[in-house]
């Protein structure tokens, strides 16, 4: 994983596969605590998850260009969704997080049922 040099919010970029490393890595490059870091990635079962392992906010947005999708990456977020739906329904809730004001939890719907389920 590399980072960005660019002015404005510190963000990694990745070479290869990603996301990767360790928390002390990435702690050591932005100059904090792995829980002041926010993660933000399209796939649960990767991004959302390597965030929520190293307890940083998780934020998952929509892809940004889901027609370019291969069928590996289609059926995967197919998995994912199913998944975070039956998580959902069997009640799991998003862990309050530092970052968040108090109250926020329910808004970060989906991806913080992933933390519990997959945790």
């Amino acid at each position: 994983m590399r980072y960005s040099d660019r002015p404005g919010p510190l963000s990694a970029r990745a070479g290869a596969k990603k996301p990767g490393g360790s928390a002390a890595a990435l702690e050591a490059h932005f100059g904090c605590a792995a829980p002041r870091l926010v993660m933000v990635g399209d796939r649960y079962l990767t991004d959302v998850l390597y965030g929520n392992r190293h307890g940083m906010l998780t934020l998952r947005p929509a892809p940004f260009a889901p027609a370019r999708d291969g069928a590996v990456v289609r059926a995967a977020r197919a998995l994912e969704d199913a998944l975070v739906r039956r998580w959902l329904r069997r009640g799991e809730a998003a862990p309050p997080h530092a970052l968040l004001p108090a109250g926020a939890e329910a808004r970060r719907g989906a991806c913080a049922a992933f933390l519990r389920a997959a945790g």
